[in-house]
């Protein structure tokens, strides 16, 4: 790119002065081969006190240039010279103008207002807008047929008045001021006076200035005009605050009072007071019936009142609306609007349709309205709370129907209304609406495309889902829910051909996987990482096309992998634990459990003719089964077959979707389904009913867009052993436990994966903290603090002694117990093993387990030797050491030892059993064949006469015991030597005199 040159110099076309600065015009000089265009302007401006210099870009307007001089002080002359900058170097400047001072101006003034008053000779009903109004701020300068004008809008206006302070007539001749006015009527071409005073102009428009106009607007009608334009100068101005309503129904009577005030700065006197019906086709039915505004002169500020009454015909069905005409000196004041509403005809409550996309409103103006509406609002009740939630103009709206598109809102009711803004100044408020979010949508995949059902809003279908209608022929043929919630898994298909989509509420992402041959998603995972998807066996001879089977969708990669051996399955389910999927089996005969690995099949449960299945949040199956052709019943049930009940029967019902709750069952239909609807089962009670009959759907999903939080419990005592094993159970109100993982960490520490059953390893004692996290498939968590100690001592216990022989039973036992580790003291266990006369001792056996107190009784056998033991549990857990046992023998009763003829069977209140065997001749013998032990004891009578007996265990004498004593003693023990080694063998008991012995029983010991 060639070098840029410098430029040539600039030609200062105008220089003008204003109340607020100087502005200096230019033109840029000529570009020429040897001169090139400038990027940049510096102005200097020269006075007696000195230069000062500003650089400026170039004007993007070529050739042109301006600069407005707000700087410039209004004491002493000063001149101005441009010089033209680029790259290449700067110009000469240009030659000094001549000098300028800025105008001297002696505003702003002090309460000056902005107002345009126009007051015609009598009321012009063209119009429902005030012919008096406000004009405040430049914003409201404008052009209007191509020249700047004052006003509020096209129809209440002025052109600007560009000539000095003077009195005028008024016209279009030479010398004359030609004067535009439109106020409600257009006066463009008037004839007259003019009077306009405080005429000044700032850089940025009009400064200041008064125009007072008497006009013959040419039609037979005279126009007062006050123009004041930031100006103090007094003008009257009586006005309505507001519009005047009265309202009434149709053949009734109602009186409203408007209020006039008046807003000018000089006195107005009223004269009259009249409506002039606006010509809106429709009787006006409106009188001024009185009021206070006659009769003395309205002050700056003051009001007055007019009584407006409003009588409607019977059978009316639009507004009434008229002008409020005062009359003055000047001519009529057209004040504002008087309007009769009818009651019973206002503005309609709005519709409202949530849907996943968001809420939408929609609603349309009232019949009745006599006038134009400028706008409405849109507002929403939150508890007393009144809130404006958008505005719509009417610029916005295209046709009569107005919309407004909230979009997500939270789940709940919601009450929404719409408030019409008239053109005329009310404020039409429609009656409440309320709108229910549901804290789920159902999503029919249909040949419309994907419809969103409002289930708490009567089951209403409104809206869609994804794309906004079906591409072609190919619509949402089968669809599963991600629980991450970010999206639908949808096939996209016409039955022959499709591929799998994810839908958002307002998109659709484009093909995850796409098949020559529609495949049939059928379930997401409950954690949402992949999709169970069925794809058929499609064969062109002994070509395999497609192999078919059940495979693997992967969320992230997309990728599909084939489930080994599961061609001709159909329907499959994933588990609510997410270990394996049941699955219709090819027969038809039975739903199986499939190994996700290696693709076996277990049988869940049998029946005839299956063809669909669902498997609930919490593990429940549905299933359609058939008798026939048209005997088809729909089935729920466990994996364990209880339960068992009918949910409906009719011809042909399709897919089945449970709800993520389990609440609602739907049953998708076709064309060959009785009665083409699809339904919808309230599945709450044990009355299952039907609560929706909706349009045809090859299938559904739930789209369930807020996800609940998860929820940890735990079986966590306070106090546990240095090992404890913690149960964690995850349960979520709309997610299965396999999509809830859960994370532990201990005393603070690091977080690692854990399960069901939490080890955190071997503690020590004292307290311990932990924490335990549940997350969903759409990442919301919840964290469960835990707290216990940890008891690291077990109890002790001891046993108190036993008698070595025992002739009752029960056998009563006691112990003490101690715990050392903090716990406490939580429950005892006791265990004993016994021996019979003829045999050795068996294995233990317990007697009791966490016995609450420190003692116990244990029955006892005739002739058994007993040996007892026990421990104490604390309230941690830990189990403690079996104390030593203790050992005691049972006697046995002398009726179980065989008598030689010298014995005699008796009976003894006294004795063992009340039984006892007696003789008085020497040589007498008591025998038990088979006894084994290493002591023997009796069991006898002794008294002063009585003899002694020879105790033999096989061929080896024991002993000799006497009985004698001084005293008659009853089921006296004596115990023989004990043998070094258990030995086995007959017992014998053998008299030794012919003195009286009373045998009573025996003692046998281990």
């Amino acid at each position: 790119m060639a070098a840029a040159l410098a430029p040539s110099t600039p030609v200062i076309s105008t220089v003008r002065p204003f109340v607020d600065g100087i502005r200096v015009d230019w033109f840029r000089g000529p570009v020429t081969a040897t001169a090139s265009a400038p990027t940049a302007y510096r102005i200097t401006r020269s006075s007696a006190s000195g230069d000062d210099t500003v650089q400026i870009p170039a004007s993007m307007y070529d050739g042109y240039g301006q600069y407005n001089d707000d700087s410039a002080q209004t004491a002493g002359p000063v001149s101005y010279t441009v010089t033209a900058v680029n790259s290449g170097g700067e110009s000469a400047p240009t030659a000094p103008t001549g000098d300028v001072s800025r105008v001297p101006w002696p505003g702003p003034y002090e309460g000056a207002r902005s107002v345009l008053v126009a007051v015609w000779d009598q009321a012009s009903a063209v119009t429902d807008d005030l012919d008096s109004v406000e004009v405040d701020g430049p914003a409201l300068q404008y052009p209007v047929n191509g020249s700047r004008a004052f006003g509020s809008d096209w129809r209440h206006s002025m052109d600007e008045v560009r000539v000095p302070d003077g009195t005028y007539d008024v016209g279009s001749g030479e010398g004359q001021l030609p004067l535009g006015v439109r106020a409600g009527t257009s006066c463009d071409n008037p004839t007259g006076s003019a009077t306009v005073t405080r005429t000044a102009y700032a850089l940025a428009g009009p400064a200041s200035q008064s125009v007072d106009a008497e006009l013959d607007c040419g039609n037979g009608h005279h126009l007062s005009l006050r123009f004041r334009w930031r100006t103090a100068d007094p003008y009257g101005l009586p006005r309505l605050t507001g519009p005047a309503v009265a309202q009434a129904a149709p053949g009734a009577s109602s009186t409203t009072t408007a209020t006039v005030r008046n807003d000018g700065t000089a006195p107005v006197d009223v004269t009259s007071v009249q409506l002039v019906a606006l010509p809106d086709g429709a009787p006006s039915g409106l009188a001024a019936t009185g009021g206070t505004c006659i009769g003395a002169p309205l002050q700056p500020g003051a009001t007055c009142d007019v009584a407006v009454a409003f009588t409607p015909a019977a059978g009316a069905v639009k507004e009434s609306r008229a002008l409020v005409a005062l009359g003055t000196a000047q001519g009529v004041v057209e004040a504002g609007v008087a309007v009769g509403q009818l009651d019973g005809l206002g503005q309609p409550a709005p519709t409202g349709v949530s849907s996943p996309r968001g809420l939408r409103l929609t609603w349309s103006p009232p019949s009745s309205l006599a006038t134009s509406v400028k706008s409405y609002r849109v507002e929403q009740l939150v508890g007393d709370d009144v809130t404006l939630v958008a505005t719509v103009s009417a610029a916005q709206v295209a046709g009569s129907s107005w919309l407004r598109d909230l979009g997500g809102v939270a789940t709940g009711d919601h009450r929404y209304r719409v408030v019409l803004e008239t053109s005329d100044g009310r404020d039409m408020p429609s009656p409440w609406a309320t709108v229910a979010v549901p804290e789920s949508w159902l999503i029919l995949g249909t040949s419309k495309g994907a419809l969103p059902v409002n289930p708490d809003q009567g089951w209403s279908v409104g809206g869609t889902f994804g794309y906004a209608s079906p591409s072609s022929s190919r619509f949402p043929m089968s669809m599963g829910f991600d629980p991450r919630r970010g999206s639908l898994l949808a096939v996209v298909g016409d039955g022959y051909g499709g591929y799998i989509t994810r839908m958002t509420p307002t998109t659709n992402t484009g093909s995850t996987a796409s098949s020559t041959y529609a495949p049939h998603m059928a379930d997401v995972s409950p954690d949402g990482t992949r999709a169970l998807v069925v794809r058929p066996r499609v064969t062109r001879g002994s070509e395999v096309v497609e192999p078919g089977g059940i495979f693997f969708l992967d969320a992230a990669s997309s990728s599909m992998t084939e489930v080994a051996t599961t061609a001709g399955l159909s329907s499959p389910r994933w588990l609510p634990d997410g270990s394996a999927f049941l699955a219709v089996a090819d027969d038809g005969k039975s739903i199986v459990r499939v190994d996700l690995g290696t693709g076996a099949r277990s049988t869940v449960l049998e029946d005839t003719g299956i063809s669909g299945l669902a498997i609930s949040r919490t593990g429940r199956i549905s299933f359609v089964r058939a008798d026939g052709w048209y005997d088809q019943d729909i089935v729920e049930t466990t994996a364990t077959g209880s339960g068992r009940r009918a949910i409906a029967s009719y011809t042909y019902p399709g897919v089945l979707r449970y709800d993520p709750t389990g609440r609602y069952l739907f049953v998708g239909a076709h064309q060959y389904t009785q009665g083409e609807a699809s339904h919808v089962y309230d599945l709450s009670s044990t009355t299952v009913r039907l609560v929706a009959t909706l349009p045809l759907a090859s299938d559904a999903a739930w789209w369930d867009p807020v996800s609940s939080a998860p929820q940890v419990t735990t079986n966590l005592p306070a106090w546990t052993t240095t090992t404890p094993s913690v149960a964690l159970t995850a349960t979520d109100p709309d997610d299965a436990v396999g999509g809830l993982p859960l994370r532990c960490r201990l005393d603070g520490g690091q977080w690692s994966p854990c399960s069901s059953t939490w080890r955190p390893g071997t503690l020590a004692p004292g307290a311990h903290t932990a924490d335990v996290e549940a997350t969903d498939p759409a990442g919301i968590t919840s964290t469960t603090p835990l707290a216990w100690q940890v008891d690291g001592a077990a109890p002790s216990a001891t046993l108190a002694a036993l008698p070595t022989a025992t002739l009752t039973s029960p056998l009563k036992l006691s112990w003490t117990a101690t715990d050392t580790g903090g716990s406490g003291l939580n429950g005892y266990d006791l265990r004993y093993r016994r021996a019979s006369p003829t045999s050795s001792f068996g294995s233990w056996s317990t007697a009791g387990t966490g016995l609450s107190t420190k003692s116990a009784t244990l029955s006892v056998s005739r002739g058994y030797h007993y040996c007892v033991a026990v421990r104490a549990r604390d309230t941690a857990g830990n189990v403690g050491a079996w104390t030593p046992e203790r050992c005691t023998s049972v006697a046995g009763d002398d009726r179980s030892l065989t008598a030689s003829r010298s014995w005699v069977r008796g009976t003894s209140t006294p004795a063992l059993d009340k039984t006892v065997t007696r003789s008085v001749t020497s040589g007498a013998k008591l025998t038990r064949t088979g006894v084994t032990g290493r002591r023997i004891g009796i069991v006898a009578t002794t008294c002063s006469t009585c003899g002694s007996v020879d105790v033999y265990l096989g061929s080896t004498r024991l002993g000799r015991v006497s009985l004698a004593s001084s005293t008659t003693r009853y089921q006296q023990t004596r115990w023989l030597t004990q043998l070094t080694a258990t030995r086995t063998g007959t017992l014998s008991i053998r008299t030794t005199s012919n003195r009286a012995v009373s045998i009573d029983g025996y003692l046998v010991a281990h």
